[in-house]
């Protein structure tokens, strides 16, 4: 389409260097800082994947900046919460994503991917090449939702 490319369900471009860098990365599990009021924050070290937002109001968003060393109350996610992030984003990708990728930004193992994925693979959601890279189907891309509902675990 008039030299563009579609690399996500819902962004194009004409080649690789001009894709959404702070996109991709926020398809792919990567860390980012919240700047703003209202704004949201991702953070990965030794201790797992942790959230942590700034607050919405503008005034106390303000007050709270003006404070040094304010302490960022930290959220950290649990397994199951990482998996549906991972793959509620990552997913969005035509290409999928490296199982080694999944690994290094989850706490999570490709034995783990393996086992969540397995209704969404029975299903002809989603596929994993012999090089380990994941990514959905022709119908799991039509169905998008669906597939990233898979990794959904109630009651978790």
């Amino acid at each position: 389409m008039l030299g563009y490319q579609q690399y996500e369900v819902s962004a194009w471009a004409i080649d690789e260097r001009r894709r959404c860098r702070h996109n991709v990365n926020y398809w792919l599990f990567g860390d980012y800082l919240a700047a703003g009021a209202g704004a949201h924050g991702k953070i990965s070290d030794v201790d797992g994947v942790m959230r942590y937002r700034k607050p919405a109001n503008p005034v106390q968003y303000m007050m709270t900046q003006e404070r040094e060393f304010e302490r960022i109350a930290l959220t950290p996610l649990s397994p199951n919460d990482q998996m549906f992030e991972f793959m509620l984003n990552a997913l969005r990708l035509n290409n999928g994503f490296a199982e080694d990728l999944f690994v290094k930004r989850t706490s999570l193992s490709g034995d783990d991917l393996m086992q969540a994925s397995v209704a969404a693979r029975e299903k002809g959601l989603m596929e994993r090449s012999a090089d380990g890279f994941w990514r959905p189907t022709e119908l799991g891309a039509r169905f998008l939702n669906d597939l990233q509902s898979e990794f959904i675990v109630e009651g978790a």
